[in-house]
């Protein structure tokens, strides 16, 4: 029963973080409004949560940790990964509310970067024999990441105007303009979304 109701407990305060989010931003929140904005007690949110920060990390941690699983599921080691990349496409649209809440607020630079990170992570474990290809041409490397987690970060930003299929179109177009070993080793198999 008590388990029931701290995930309810938490559900509320995550609601009323992105309600708090968008009114006024991370740094002019405080615990205090967090706690009227769910209906507790200032007790109450401490016994879930050390600080605001503690309760942004939670949020943060499940949004990067559903875009790990869907990014490492791949086990092809000679394509960019199209299909997984709309799968987070097809994430990040199904929680449309709360990704445009943080692109618009001072946290988004933080999760951009976690982004940009996880794309680089899965395609080097998936690429490991290239290791001294990626060390030499880190700029190259920043670019095609920087690249893609930008577009997509424009996209949440204009409130997802594109469908996730439209998005992976024009990412496939970036990918056939950027350095062509970041994305695939052989020419000749580049993955297809038809």
């Amino acid at each position: 029963m008590g388990e029931v109701r701290q995930t309810k407990t938490k559900h509320k305060l995550h609601e009323a973080f992105y309600q708090l989010l968008a009114k006024s931003g991370y740094q002019q929140m405080n615990i205090k409004e967090l706690c009227q904005a769910a209906g507790i007690n200032r007790g109450t949110f401490y016994n879930n949560y050390d600080s605001k920060a503690a309760l942004w990390q939670e949020i943060e941690n499940v949004h990067i940790q559903n875009v790990e699983a869907i990014l490492s599921k791949s086990q092809v080691a000679d394509e960019f990964y199209a299909e997984e990349i709309k799968n987070v496409m097809d994430y990040l649209y199904s929680q449309q509310r709360e990704f445009y809440i943080i692109a618009q607020s001072d946290l988004f630079v933080s999760f951009q970067q976690e982004l940009v990170r996880l794309i680089r992570a899965v395609f080097q474990r998936h690429h490991y024999g290239m290791k001294d290809l990626i060390q030499s041409r880190k700029y190259e490397e920043e670019i095609v990441y920087g690249g893609i987690a930008s577009i997509i970060s424009l996209w949440i930003k204009d409130n997802f105007q594109e469908s996730p299929q439209e998005m992976m179109q024009i990412i496939l177009a970036y990918r056939d303009h950027a350095p062509k070993e970041y994305f695939y080793l052989q020419l000749k198999n580049k993955p297809s979304l038809k």
